[in-house]
């Protein structure tokens, strides 16, 4: 159980196109067994315990939302996001900082991953939060899975050919939500993105260098250089919304949250999803999606039939 003490954000970056999505609407409002991505994302972050405000950045000429049922919800606020990931993540962390502070433990959680379990993220808010109680080091944590599969390196050429197998020991995939002191990454992705866009300059490029690339010492020095920026007045980043992002090298964007995080020096926890938690993606994906929700169902409708009358499943449990 998450801890109940705490007051936790959820930020839901949604401010995408969805170009990959391939449908006639942003690939957040696409319908999943009645509901659409967007909607079961805002429902699955209010479920969790320690949860009391969701903040979702969208796009400026986002006409979708307001007919949500969600959007009545007084616990959700909706923010003006920006063309990038990293841009909407800052617009919805200045609005977190302003409410509530920037101590504000920020839950990061993309719109396309509307079936994780609440008792993962809860595990992650509970060990992050219990890890930065007794170690000043610490200072956030995602939830990720450890990567199973043979990975392999490719080197250019059409089609595609395996250059090397690479070691997947040590390796885990990211997964949201991500969890961090609300001032603390907004400082990171606006070190971050300046950082990018200073290189970028320099470098004569538009831009397309990987964060990763940038010296962590740097990195530390654009974070305290941008610690006094930060006062609310406006969006000073550029990045990416959250309902589309994947591949390795962004225009001027941490590839997540964690990426830009690490680059400040602190520690961030790798929590272990026990659940799926898939990323809507592509149309095929929502096939997946429906099939665990139909599993999903299936347990409940189990549960239910086991449980004597008059006796409830929680008091068997």
């Amino acid at each position: 159980m998450a801890n109940a003490a705490a007051r936790v954000v959820a930020v839901i970056p949604a401010a995408g196109a969805g170009t990959r999505f391939g449908a006639g609407l942003p690939k957040q409002y696409a319908d999943l067994d009645g509901q659409s991505l967007l909607e079961r994302t805002v429902g699955a972050m209010l479920a969790i315990q320690s949860v009391d405000r969701v903040v979702v950045s969208l796009a400026a000429d986002d006409t979708h939302f307001a007919t949500l049922a969600a959007a009545s919800d007084p616990r959700v606020v909706g923010v003006v996001g920006g063309d990038t990931r990293a841009a909407s993540v800052t617009a919805a962390l200045e609005h977190v900082c302003r409410d509530r502070g920037p101590a504000t433990w920020a839950l990061v959680h993309d719109a396309a991953r509307p079936l994780v379990a609440a008792s993962d993220v809860e595990t992650l808010i509970d060990r992050v939060l219990a890890a930065a109680a007794i170690d000043v080091g610490v200072g956030g944590g995602v939830l990720a899975v450890r990567v199973a599969d043979t990975l392999k390196r490719e080197f250019d050429a059409e089609p595609p050919r395996i250059e090397a197998t690479v070691s997947r020991d040590g390796l885990w995939q990211a997964q949201t939500p991500q969890l961090f002191r609300a001032g603390a990454l907004l400082d990171a992705l606006r070190a971050a993105t300046a950082l990018v866009e200073d290189a970028a300059a320099a470098s004569g490029l538009d831009g397309a260098i990987p964060v990763e690339a940038l010296p962590v010492d740097a990195m530390r020095d654009g974070a305290r250089r941008d610690g006094a920026r930060r006062d609310g007045a406006g969006q000073g980043a550029t990045g990416n919304d959250g309902a589309d992002q994947g591949g390795g090298v962004v225009l001027a964007a941490p590839t997540d949250e964690a990426s830009a995080m690490e680059r400040t020096g602190v520690d961030c926890l790798l929590i272990e999803a026990r659940h799926p938690n898939p990323k809507i993606t592509r149309p095929a994906d929502l096939t997946l999606a429906r099939a665990l929700l139909a599993v999903a169902r299936e347990e409940r409708v189990g549960t239910m039939a086991s449980v004597a009358p008059g006796e409830s499943s929680v008091s068997r449990a």
